[in-house]
């Protein structure tokens, strides 16, 4: 069960009767691993058991922890110095490399800041060096770098309005476009397939994923249709699996502008292209996609199927997979069914991802409102009924 705490504030405790140990399967487990948080064991005895299944999915989801982290501390560190207004204290008259007034600035661990381009084309250039131009000093990747400088725009435009957020989205979508022509330029004698080549690899799926971040959705669909048009239109053959992801961007576009059957009917092909593939990571991503525009059509039952296709159990801690499976059950009555749903989405969800918490935790105060509810409803015909026994 889960029930808001004690003190009467608004945190939830959550408990672990509705999940089992990965290892024996008893319910209950008291611990988790302490490296990505979302397996759970009965004791350390359990743990040891279960390390040589777990170590693979274990890397993977703390490697995607550290880098979703690191960039929400980039963003904030940046954002954060610029209120402060020591950023501006720290970012020089010009481009150290081309003596020109910095135009989409990057700035290195060691505090020296430059042009993007610059400082692209300068690595490429001398692509056995990875470090400061000024000091010599260590860096991070590169194209690390400059997609977290890329998020820094991104954010600033979610945080502004009106004039300003048309400004930092325009700086965003300059950034990428200097990202992708800093990679072109520097190779001789193109042809116009290979440009195609660049776009489809990085240009076009990295300007989709950015407008979806922007909350611009019709352009995300203008940019897949693109995508797609130039796959048809070269002879470059891009793989299946970047194809099926910016067709996932495009159906996923459609559900943030709530058109839900067009959201259901792009899905719906789009799962069977992901089995065929063996991409079991998209047919998860893709049965969440089916089972919010089933709830939204009110078409419940269904929502609640394919939700538990979404979180089958390797790809239960994907973000979000659990809400509507749990909404559905709400919806059908079944409030006991919903609150271990999303119990289990609390527990099993990306446990660093503190928009995903919130959402989920929203929708567990909803479940308990509704069971509140019931329960004062059912005490309420049981008071009745004893009254009308009384004057008999």
């Amino acid at each position: 069960m889960a029930e808001d705490s004690k003190d009467g504030g608004d945190e939830l405790v959550i408990d672990r009767s509705h999940i089992e140990c990965d290892c024996c399967g008893k319910p209950g487990p008291t611990k988790n691993c302490s490296r990505c948080l979302s397996y759970y064991y009965c004791n350390r005895e359990c743990q040891v058991n279960h390390w040589k299944e777990h170590k693979q999915h274990c890397a993977f989801v703390k490697e995607n922890c550290d880098r979703y982290n690191r960039r929400k501390r980039y963003v904030r560190e940046f954002l954060e110095e610029k209120e402060k207004g020591k950023r501006e204290d720290k970012e020089p008259d010009e481009c150290a490399i081309c003596l020109e007034d910095i135009e989409l600035p990057i700035s290195l661990e060691c505090g020296h800041i430059f042009c993007v381009s610059c400082l692209m084309q300068y690595h490429s250039s001398n692509p056995k060096k990875s470090s400061c131009p000024n000091c010599r000093g260590d860096m991070d990747e590169l194209n690390t770098l400059a997609v977290d400088q890329g998020s820094v725009y991104c954010e600033r435009a979610n945080r502004s309005e009106g004039a300003e957020r048309e400004v930092y989205v325009n700086l965003t979508l300059q950034h990428i476009e200097t990202m992708f022509n800093s990679q072109v330029v520097d190779c001789d004698n193109l042809t116009s397939d290979q440009v195609h080549k660049f776009k489809l690899q990085f240009l076009l799926p990295r300007k989709a994923d950015v407008l979806a971040r922007l909350n611009m959705h019709r352009e995300v669909i203008e940019t897949v249709d693109e995508f797609i048009d130039l796959c048809a239109n070269s002879e470059y053959i891009i793989d299946k699996e970047k194809v099926l992801d910016q067709k996932i961007s495009k159906a996923k576009a459609h559900l943030k502008l709530e058109e839900w059957q067009t959201a259901l009917d792009m899905f719906r092909p789009l799962y069977e292209d992901a089995i065929e593939q063996q991409h079991l990571g998209f047919c998860s991503c893709i049965a969440a996609g089916i089972s919010r525009a089933q709830y939204e059509l009110g078409n419940y039952h269904d929502a609640s199927v394919e939700g538990c296709r979404a979180a089958w159990e390797i790809n239960r801690h994907h973000a979000g997979v659990h809400k509507y499976i749990a909404l559905s059950q709400m919806k059908l009555g079944d409030i006991a069914a919903a609150k271990k749903s999303i119990t289990r989405g609390l527990l099993h969800e990306e446990q660093w991802n503190e928009d995903n918490k919130k959402e989920n935790e929203e929708v567990l105060r909803m479940i308990l409102a509704e069971e509140a509810k019931n329960n004062k409803s059912k005490g309420k015909k049981k008071g009745k009924k004893k009254k009308g026994r009384g004057k008999k």
